[in-house]
């Protein structure tokens, strides 16, 4: 167990190639087409791109997805923490709101009385 938190807080040149691989398959099946749906394949590669640092192809491709399939939160969660990050208050601000506004009303409900 010790080893799996190690190689994630410590990536190695292995993980980082990969991230890389998954990256390139995942792009190769955004132009092929795969059962996923483009909004499964975008968030993916946002996932990755994200990982592997590369913020504003991570923020395109989250923006897709979000495009994509305008009901699902978790695009909208991930540009937040995106925003964050660059210290775009307005931005955070905005993204969280669109997923908040995209939440089941019983999934508020936990929120709010947590």
């Amino acid at each position: 167990m010790r080893q799996r938190v190690d190689s994630f807080l410590n990536p190695t040149q292995n993980d980082t190639y990969q991230i890389d691989r998954a990256r390139e398959l995942y792009s190769r099946l955004a132009e092929l087409g795969s059962s996923l749906g483009h909004d499964e394949i975008a968030l993916r590669r946002a996932t990755l791109a994200k990982e592997a640092g590369d913020l504003e192809e991570a923020r395109a491709l989250f923006t897709l997805a979000s495009r994509l399939a305008p009901s699902r939160p978790e695009p909208h969660f991930e540009l937040a923490e995106l925003a964050q990050q660059r210290a775009d208050t307005s931005g955070e601000y905005a993204a969280r709101r669109a997923g908040l506004e995209l939440l089941p009303p019983d999934d508020l409900d936990r929120l709010t009385q947590e």
